[in-house]
């Protein structure tokens, strides 16, 4: 660890203590579980080290399988009476990601909002209604995390068939 005095409070009372350690990549999440933590020095500096004793379990992080979108949309904001632009991240039969640069978004989770896809004919100028989630900042944008209210069959055949 290059900085390690930033994470000694985390690792110093590890000794003799097991963790669990999940790593999430792509849609999948692996888990180990009864994880040692250790240090190891190498050239002069100083590392953690992991001991994992068995192989991952691996589990589908989410319930529905997504795709990806770069569809602009317009996104309404019913409780502020708010329009603003956006564009698609990812969508699947039970939710969608999008992209602002609006703060509105700023301290919305729990806020419903309206969504039209741009350039999208599954839905043919139709709206999905979805509850934000999660919000967050990322280089001056905000990444909207969105449950709908129902899971789309429609969706759920057209991301299968874009999975493919």
């Amino acid at each position: 660890v290059e900085n390690q005095t930033k994470l000694e409070p985390l690792f110093a009372k590890t000794e003799g203590r097991r963790f669990d350690i999940n790593v999430i990549v792509r849609n999948y999440t692996y888990t180990w579980n009864q994880v040692s933590v250790g240090t190891c020095s190498m050239n002069r500096k100083s590392y953690y080290q992991l001991f994992v004793e068995d192989n991952p379990k691996v589990m589908k992080r989410r319930k529905q399988a997504r795709v990806a979108m770069r569809n602009a949309c317009e996104i309404e904001i019913k409780e502020k009476n708010l329009s603003v632009k956006g564009s698609m991240i990812n969508l699947s039969a039970g939710g969608f990601a999008i992209e602002s640069k609006d703060s509105a978004f700023a301290n919305a989770a729990g806020e419903c909002v309206y969504l039209t896809i741009h350039n999208f004919p599954l839905l043919d100028g139709k709206t999905l209604a979805g509850i934000i989630v999660r919000a967050t900042k990322e280089n001056g944008k905000y990444m909207v995390g969105c449950r709908m209210l129902y899971d789309s069959k429609e969706i759920k055949a057209y991301v299968e068939k874009e999975n493919r």
